[in-house]
């Protein structure tokens, strides 16, 4: 049996650019903190082992995503790709 078409149909809901920027940089925010605590718990020298190489990469790989995501905030169309002849 079809669904019958309310009489009132619904309006989607138009953001403001910095209500949809508060939406989702809050939740993102948390899960990137999130996944930096879980790797904290890596740094136990009793249950793994490591070395300092091993810990330069891991936070050199991390600086160099945060520098790249800082600047897409720094700089208008920072890390989109463009296409020019």
């Amino acid at each position: 049996m079809a669904k019958a078409k309310s009489a009132a149909t619904k309006t989607p809901v138009r953001r403001t650019p910095r209500e949809r920027f508060e939406k989702y940089v809050a939740p993102r925010t948390q899960k990137v903190l999130d996944s930096l605590e879980l790797l904290s718990h890596c740094g136990n020298r009793l249950s793994n082992q490591f070395d300092e190489d091993d810990v330069d990469k891991i936070f050199g790989a991390i600086r160099a995503a945060v520098d790249k995501a800082q600047a897409v905030f720094d700089t208008p169309g920072a890390g989109r790709n463009t296409f020019t002849l």
